[in-house]
């Protein structure tokens, strides 16, 4: 096995999709990986995928840039988005609504006619219940009173990957999730994860990619410590001014920590 610290390789063992880096080096290159999940979770087992792009960014000066997970396109030219999310804000639904717009942007040339925009997939496979249904996915699409669809091909659709029930998808979530490639059900997940966790040739194209993500949680480490001592300073009646000499954190920002203390239920 290549020479790696304690640190890098608890990090490599213990990483799952849902872990950006890891994620970008396993779905890179990869369009058979990208079309056996999206013939999974779209319950098509014809469809094929033609190529697959990571983190794929659409510039704007005028407006946010985004960032995808996972843009693929079909035979078909149907256009796929997967985005994997740990974090549930409250804005998902807005920020798949933002996605769609901007693909169509970047796809429609001037001078092109509309309907030239293709069928579109959105697809969050989340940490929890985004539309709060109990519902393990849920299929969004526009529809009128009567329940017709639009045919605007828009498609916008959320996962749970934490859903207890047995369902279709079950045992492909508990997949994403797995950091152990040895109690992985589906083998093409479980393949894909030896080669870059166990085989010397995989775990070293990750290096650069985890070694960054390794510098990254140590920041974050060292930044939820600094608020650790604020929150600790605060409690023992030390002000903001004070509280800022000695930790280099703006007054501004201790005084909204200590805004949020205050009004925060014990």
């Amino acid at each position: 096995m290549i020479n790696c610290s304690k640190e890098y390789l608890e990090l490599v063992r213990n990483a799952t999709l849902f872990d950006d880096p890891y994620m970008d080096v396993f779905f890179k290159d990869q369009p058979q990986l990208a079309q056996f999940v999206l013939r999974l979770i779209l319950n098509k087992p014809d469809l094929v995928v033609e190529s697959v792009r990571i983190q794929d960014t659409i510039p704007d000066l005028g407006s946010k840039t985004v960032r995808m997970d996972i843009t693929a396109t079909d035979s078909t030219g149907k256009l796929y988005d997967i985005e994997f999310q740990t974090v549930l804000g409250s804005n998902l639904k807005e920020r798949g609504r933002f996605y769609q717009s901007k693909i169509d942007n970047d796809v429609l040339r001037k001078g092109d006619d509309y309907t030239r925009l293709p069928e579109l997939y959105i697809i969050f496979i989340c940490r929890g219940d985004v539309p709060g249904n109990g519902k393990p996915l849920d299929h969004f699409c526009t529809r009128n009173e009567e329940g017709i669809a639009l045919g605007d091909g828009r498609h916008l659709i959320f996962i749970n990957a934490d859903h207890e029930s047995d369902w279709r998808l079950k045992e492909l979530m508990e997949d994403f999730k797995c950091p152990d490639p040895q109690k992985m059900r589906y083998n093409e997940i479980k393949e894909r994860s030896i080669y870059l966790k166990v085989k010397e040739e995989g775990a070293m194209s990750m290096t650069p990619a985890m070694e960054k993500y390794s510098a990254y949680l140590r920041q974050e480490g060292k930044t939820e410590g600094i608020l650790d001592l604020i929150r600790n300073a605060l409690k023992k009646g030390k002000s903001p001014e004070a509280i800022s000499d000695f930790t280099d954190w703006p007054v501004d920002e201790i005084k909204k920590i200590e805004q949020e203390m205050n009004t925060k239920p014990e």
